[in-house]
C-alpha cells in the first residue's frame, strides 16, 4: 500500500458521495481499539484494504492503489511526513507535512457546509472484523 518513498497514496473524498456498486457483503470494518473513531474497511474475500473512516468526520480516505491509474486523482500535498527522518528527502513537486495547504483546508471546510455541517454515516459497511 505504499509508494516508494514509503507513503500511502489515499483520495479524500466526502463520506456521504462513497458507495459500493457491488460487493459491499465482503466488506468489514476493524477498529484498532473498541473505542476508536477511525475504522478500516477492508474487503474479507480478498483482504484488500479499501478506505479508511475517521468518525465523526464527514470525510473517507480512500486507497488510490485500488484505482486504475489513469482515473487515480494525482497527488495534491502530502500530510503527515514532517517526522520521517529523511522528510528533507521528499520531492517538492507538492506541499509537503505542516502546515496544510489553504485550498485543501477550504475545500474540505466548504464540504462540511455543503453536507449541512453533518458527519453521515458510511452505512453500507454492516459488519466488525473478528480480527
Amino acid at each position: 500500500m505504499t509508494d516508494d518513498k514509503g507513503a500511502t497514496h489515499v483520495i479524500i473524498h466526502r463520506a456521504d458521495k462513497v458507495a459500493c456498486e457491488a460487493g459491499a457483503e465482503h466488506l468489514q470494518q476493524h477498529r484498532l481499539t473498541p473505542d476508536s473513531p477511525t475504522r478500516r474497511i477492508f474487503a474479507d474475500c480478498c483482504n484488500t484494504p479499501m478506505f479508511l473512516d475517521f468518525e465523526p468526520g464527514h470525510w473517507v480516505s480512500i486507497y488510490a492503489i485500488n484505482w486504475p491509474e489513469n482515473d487515480r486523482p494525482s497527488v495534491e500535498y502530502r500530510m503527515f511526513c514532517n517526522d520521517l527522518a529523511d522528510a528533507e528527502r521528499l520531492p517538492r513537486d507538492v506541499p509537503n507535512g505542516r502546515p496544510m495547504p489553504l485550498g485543501a483546508v477550504w475545500r474540505l471546510a466548504s464540504s462540511f457546509a455543503l453536507m449541512g455541517f453533518r458527519s453521515p454515516t458510511v452505512a453500507f459497511i454492516q459488519r466488525d472484523s473478528n480480527v
